[in-house]
C-alpha cells in the first residue's frame, strides 16, 4: 500500500497537471476534477502501482498520462453502458459484426440492402404496369445461365423463350438503372 504522507504529496504535486491536461482535451472543469479524483482513488486502492514503476518502464509522467487516458475511456464506456441500461443483460451482436471479416460482411450487407431496395423499386414499376407476375418469374433468372430454368419460366408465363430473353434483358437494364439511382 502507498503510505498516506507520500500519497498526499503525490496528489498535490500531480493533481493540477492532470486536471489541466483533461481541460485541454475539452473536458469541463468539474468533469476533469471528477475524473482525476476517480483515477487517484483507483491508484490508491491498487497501491501496488508504485512497486511496478521503474525507470526502464518509462517516466512517471508517461505512466500517469496513460493511466488518465485509460481511466477516461473506461468512464466514457461506463457512462455509455449506464445509458443502455447499466448492468442489464444485453443480447450480443451476431458474430459477423465482429472480427477481421467485419468490413467484408458490412460491405456484403450494404450491397445486399442496395440490391433489395432496387428490386423493390423495380417490382413497384412492374406492379403499376400490371406485369408483376412476369417480374416474379424472371427476377430469379437475372444471374442465371441455366437454359432449362429459362424454358420452364417461359412455359409458366405462356410466352416464347425469345420473348422471355427480351423481357429478361429489359429487366436487367432497369435493375442496373435502379441500382445506380439508389447508390447516387
Amino acid at each position: 500500500k502507498v503510505k498516506l504522507e507520500g500519497w498526499n504529496e503525490f496528489c498535490v504535486a500531480y493533481w493540477p497537471a492532470l486536471v489541466c491536461w483533461l481541460q485541454g482535451q475539452g473536458v469541463s472543469s468539474p468533469d476533469a476534477h471528477d475524473l482525476v479524483q476517480g483515477l487517484l482513488e483507483k491508484l490508491w486502492r491498487n497501491g501496488d502501482f508504485v512497486e511496478r514503476l521503474s525507470p526502464e518502464g518509462g517516466k512517471l509522467r508517461s505512466f500517469l498520462l496513460q493511466s488518465l487516458r485509460n481511466w477516461r475511456n473506461e468512464m466514457i464506456q461506463y457512462d455509455a453502458r449506464q445509458k443502455r441500461g447499466g448492468l442489464a443483460e444485453h443480447l450480443e451482436l451476431v458474430d459477423y459484426l465482429s472480427g477481421p471479416e467485419f468490413e467484408h460482411s458490412f460491405d456484403q450487407l450494404w450491397a445486399r440492402s442496395v440490391l433489395c431496395r432496387a428490386c423493390e423499386s423495380l417490382r413497384s414499376e412492374y406492379l403499376r404496369r400490371g406485369n408483376v407476375a412476369i417480374f416474379d418469374q424472371i427476377l430469379p433468372l437475372v444471374d442465371c445461365r441455366d437454359p432449362d430454368r429459362a424454358k420452364a419460366a417461359a412455359e409458366t408465363l405462356g410466352i416464347t423463350l425469345n420473348s422471355l430473353n427480351v423481357s429478361l434483358t429489359r429487366l436487367r437494364e432497369r435493375l442496373a438503372r435502379c441500382l445506380r439511382e439508389d447508390v447516387a
